[in-house]
Formats: structure tokens, sequence, C-alpha cells
């Protein structure tokens, strides 16, 4: 709507036209991008986010010589099919902050 004088009032249907279409086109490029980030997000957090491997049982917890880190040791039963697997974190004793340092499997063999 444009306004001219206060008695006449004219309506551009040609500008908002251009104006929706542009919304619209806009609406419609960003859906994508948000779909992606969002199926990326989840891919990250189902495979790679080490948050998420469980912890079962404490083996072992060592400090540092100063006192700063404590690292612990997990051992984790991931199910029937598969092996144990050990779990390494680091804590900051000055701060509350937890980092995963070290997954690995540990091979199990028979001895006959």
């Amino acid at each position: 709507m444009r306004f001219k004088n206060i008695n006449e009032i004219t309506i551009d249907k040609e500008e908002d036209v251009k104006r929706a279409k542009k919304k619209a086109l806009i609406i419609i490029s960003l859906f994508p991008l948000f779909l992606i980030a969002l199926i990326s997000y989840g891919v990250y957090w189902a495979c790679f986010d080490m948050n998420q491997l469980p912890k079962q049982e404490l083996i072992a917890e060592v400090k540092s010589p100063d006192g700063a880190y404590t690292v612990k040791a997990y051992l984790s039963n991931g199910g029937a099919t598969t092996s144990f697997a050990v779990l390494g974190e680091l804590n900051y004793n000055k701060i509350t902050k937890n980092q995963k340092i070290f997954i690995g499997t540990i091979a199990r063999t028979m001895q006959t």
C-alpha cells in the first residue's frame, strides 16, 4: 500500500507480489540449509560425540604429581556383539571440565 494523500490510497499489487516472492524465496532457500545442519548435528551426536559413551566400571584413577589433573580409566562393555573397551577421562581438578582422551578395545584371547 502506498499513501499519496490522506484521502487517496492506492495499492501497488506488483510491488507487493515481488516482495512476497522475495520472502518466499528466502524461506525456501533457508529451509534446506537448516535441514542439512540438523542432520549433520544428529550424525555428529550419534557417531562422534564421546559424551555418549557408557562409563561402566572404574578400573583406575591416577592424579598428576602436582594435583592439577586426574585421569580415570573405565571399562565399558558394549554388549554381545562388541568387545570390551577402555575409556580414559581427563578431569581438570581446578575447574569442572572433563575431557575424553582415549578409547581402545581390549582383545581377549583364549588360552588352551
